[in-house]
Formats: C-alpha cells, structure tokens, sequence
C-alpha cells in the first residue's frame, strides 16, 4: 500500500504510473499539450489510486462572507 500524505515519492510515482498505463489502455485520447485534468477521467483516475492502496484525505472549509 502507499500512503501518499506525508511522503513524496507515492504522490510522484503513483500519478505518473497511472497516467501512463491510461494512455496505453486508450483511456487518454486526446493529443498534444494537455494539463491532466483536460483529458484524464477523474473517477477513473482516482479509483486507480485507491486500488492500489492510497489514501486520500479530504478537508472542506465553509465560511461565511458577512461577519456576524
């Protein structure tokens, strides 16, 4: 298992790897320059990376804009 948070060769090599075996497997058909998140399937993606052990941690912040 990798635990991505807190090291940085998971979070390096994991996405990378993934990205790559997409690109072989079809899943990435767009062609040229494209940042990631322009031609990658994010559930895809992300399921890849918890199949392969990673944990993902999510913080939501709600604020409000009028002070009370």
């Amino acid at each position: 298992t990798a635990d991505i948070v807190g090291r940085m060769a998971p979070g390096t090599g994991l996405p990378a790897s993934i990205a790559a075996l997409m690109m072989d497997a079809g899943d990435v058909t767009v062609k040229g320059v494209v940042a990631p998140e322009g031609c990658i399937d994010p559930e895809k993606f992300l399921a890849a990376l918890l199949q392969r052990g990673a944990k993902i941690h999510q913080t939501e912040t709600i604020s409000s804009l009028f002070a009370l």
